[in-house]
């Protein structure tokens, strides 16, 4: 050892001196100088040192341990966090929904088709209901006839791996422009000067905007360029739906945000004109989504905020609209919530928000000059309230009268529909025509469908048999020629599907209780129906519920051992001639109430469904229900699936 190394003895040597000890090195510093067993120079705040920031690397530092602060710390964060929900609570009707479309939880998102529980006397799934209740008391009552029911998402979906372009301006006004030619003429929601193509840029820019800034808070009283964006963003999600059915991701992100900034601001400001407007354009949104129950929800939301602005009164609407285009503008928008709500109320079989005797006969005569092809819509509407209350909306085993109403009444409210009928065709184009004939159809059907419920009743009025008949097979031929003419079904499924589905189920009911009467004049008509709608089933989630709701038939027939005719059981003998199913329809009533679609069981085998029912009908026509109704005290045929 060197003498520089030695230690002075002059320090060892003093009396009392003790030897230094070596610092105990901190047990704070960072990683960096542990390693390097360096002192650890923390900056003011402890985020970090200065070697470490000198030579640009991380200065990572371990947590000393200690359990009760860390307990304390746990609780305290558990108490902040909660302190901050009730904060959020409590101001939560004072601030609007900051999140971004894209940010919403997905759970919001109504991706699966929703039934009510309720099977109403005017849905088009009654029909069908009835005539499989028909088979009811042939199949054993301990089935297990939910084991295949299955769960199905939407049809509007996104295709996987397609990517999703943003809206450009050139798109909006497209779809704006399309959303008036194809929806605006039915329903003339929108005002003429809304949405203006020169006004669509700004109003994209203002959306890209609000979707990139997340922090942007929404005025609590929304401006009128706020009303317009949502309207916006409302016609070009229904539109998409129309016009890109795969775009499932878009609308819906869309849809989302509007409904977030609606129900918000609802709840805490004024009702003006154009928040019914917009409710009304997502109760269309959820129709061409097939989704009838939520459009039924919104259109009575926007009813009721009809009714709170006093928009069923000449008087207040006088006063709420002293300008005649204003006061025009606000009656087209109520008359077509009244509208939608009779369409949606007929379609669910549930009641309509606005009642007529709340209406004012005068506020017709409010605006100097309503539309023909308004005033028509008008009619239409009030036709749909006169059938509600002539179709009767109690129906038990122990009382199994469907008609509840006169004769006499039935033929003025016929007639009534066809004189409305004949008075839109002369303003209507096609493929409006083809609506108001479906619609005018759909509304015979109801108040004529007792005559065909029963073999009795088929034999008390076989001229009125044959007319209901023959309005649906007018239904059905009608569906079938516009989808050949036109793409219009194609994109419009879910306006069409369920006079399609109220047509079939009424040939069914009377082909199964009639066969000798109906089934050779019905037979091309059901299998043309079949063909259409095996043919769209694969394109959307409308077609694929369509076709397995009429499907749901073919299960009950195969129990029976029923199918083709080579396929007949040999338990059975020969078909009873009009003698039909010889059953009542309320036999085995309460056992079909969990149904599905349009009112049937889910089918999750869709393969050879189309064979299986032209089976179905034929066995029908030849009377083999009828021949398994006689011979089901003695057993079925051996072939039985």
């Amino acid at each position: 050892m060197s003498a520089s190394s030695k230690r002075p003895s002059s320090e060892m040597d003093v009396p009392g001196a003790t030897r230094s000890k070596r610092s105990k090195y901190s047990s704070i510093a960072c990683e960096e100088c542990r390693k390097s067993k360096l002192k650890c120079n923390a900056l003011p705040g402890g985020l970090a040192c200065d070697r470490c920031i000198d030579r640009a690397i991380s200065c990572n530092r371990s947590r000393p341990q200690h359990p009760e602060v860390d307990v304390r710390l746990e609780k305290f964060e558990h108490e902040l966090n909660l302190l901050r929900r009730q904060v959020a609570d409590l101001t939560s009707s004072h601030d609007t929904n900051n999140s971004p479309p894209s940010s919403m939880p997905q759970k919001a998102a109504v991706d699966d088709h929703v039934e009510p529980h309720f099977v109403g006397t005017t849905r088009p799934a009654f029909n069908l209901k009835m005539a499989k209740a028909s088979l009811a008391h042939l199949v054993d009552a301990g089935d297990d006839n939910q084991s295949e029911i299955e769960p199905y998402p939407s049809g509007d979906q996104a295709i996987d791996g397609e990517t999703e372009r943003p809206l450009c301006v050139k798109d909006a006004q497209r779809l704006v422009a399309t959303f008036r030619h194809e929806v605006q003429t039915v329903y003339p929601i929108l005002d003429p000067t809304e949405l203006d193509p020169y006004r669509i840029p700004q109003l994209l820019s203002q959306i890209q905007l609000r979707t990139k800034d997340h922090s942007q808070s929404r005025p609590i009283v929304a401006t009128s360029d706020e009303r317009e964006s949502q309207l916006l963003r409302a016609v070009i999600a229904t539109t998409l739906i129309l016009d890109r059915p795969s775009t499932y991701p878009l609308h819906r992100q869309l849809i989302s945000s509007v409904e977030s900034e609606i129900t918000s601001l609802s709840a805490h400001t004024h009702v003006n004109l154009q928040t019914i407007r917009i409710m009304a354009v997502l109760a269309i949104y959820h129709f061409f989504r097939d989704q009838d129950l939520y459009a039924w929800r919104t259109i009575g939301i926007a009813a009721r905020l009809a009714l709170e602005m006093g928009l069923h009164r000449k008087e207040s609407l006088l006063e709420a609209f002293p300008d005649p285009q204003a006061r025009a503008s606000a009656l087209s928008v109520f008359w077509c919530v009244y509208v939608l709500d009779r369409q949606f109320g007929l379609q669910n079989g549930l009641s309509f928000a606005l009642v007529d005797r709340d209406i004012d006969p005068e506020l017709v005569n409010a605006a100097p000059d309503i539309p023909p092809t308004l005033q028509s819509l008008i009619t239409y509407g009030r036709l749909c309230t006169q059938v509600w209350e002539a179709t009767p909306q109690f129906l038990t085993h122990q009382a199994p009268s469907f008609s509840l109403s006169s004769s006499s009444h039935i033929a003025n409210l016929d007639t009534q529909i066809q004189s409305w009928l004949a008075t839109t065709l002369s303003l209507s184009s096609s493929p409006l025509t083809t609506l108001t004939l479906l619609r005018a159809n759909h509304l015979r059907l109801l108040i004529h469908r007792p005559s065909i419920i029963s073999t009795t009743a088929i034999h008390a009025s076989p001229q009125l048999a044959h007319l209901t008949v023959s309005i649906a097979q007018n239904t059905t031929r009608s569906i079938v020629l516009l989808s050949k003419e036109s793409n219009i079904y194609a994109r419009q499924q879910a306006a069409y599907n369920h006079f399609l589905v109220s047509a079939l189920g009424i040939m069914l009911l009377a082909v199964s209780h009639a066969p000798a009467m109906f089934a050779q004049a019905c037979r091309e008509d059901f299998e043309a129906a079949v063909e259409l709608v095996e043919g769209v089933r694969e394109g959307s989630g409308a077609g694929r519920r369509l076709w397995r709701s009429i499907c749901g038939l073919v299960k009950a027939v195969r129990r029976l051992g029923l199918g083709s005719g080579s396929q007949r059981g040999e338990g059975g003998s020969e078909g009873s001639g009009d003698g039909g199913l010889g059953m009542s329809v309320w036999s085995g009533w309460d056992d079909f109430f969990g149904m599905d679609g349009y009112g049937m069981q889910r089918q999750p085998d869709m393969m050879m469904a189309g064979g299986d029912l032209m089976g179905l009908f034929d066995a029908f026509g030849q009377g083999e229900l009828g021949a398994a109704d006689g011979a089901a005290g003695g057993g079925r045929g051996s072939n039985e699936i």
